[in-house]
């Protein structure tokens, strides 16, 4: 059985996404962030564990490559 490692969370920039974002970089985890505007995440990009990028995640080749080789 894979142990999950990497997560990648859309949405994580908002209210209850920043949230979710602290608790996973805090429990470990390595969280990649995907935003349409990186500006706006900047109090996340200060957290261990924690990558920011720029995507648009309506387009699915932009999408499938920024998730390819996460766990969840």
């Amino acid at each position: 059985m894979q142990r999950i490692r990497q997560i990648c969370v859309l949405g994580g920039s908002g209210f209850v996404g920043s949230a979710v974002v602290h608790r996973l970089s805090n429990a470990g985890y390595d969280v990649k962030v995907l935003t349409r505007r990186r500006e706006s995440s900047k109090h996340l990009i200060l957290l261990p564990n924690v990558q920011v990028v720029e995507c648009d995640i309506f387009s699915d080749t932009a999408l499938s490559g920024q998730i390819h080789g996460q766990d969840a």
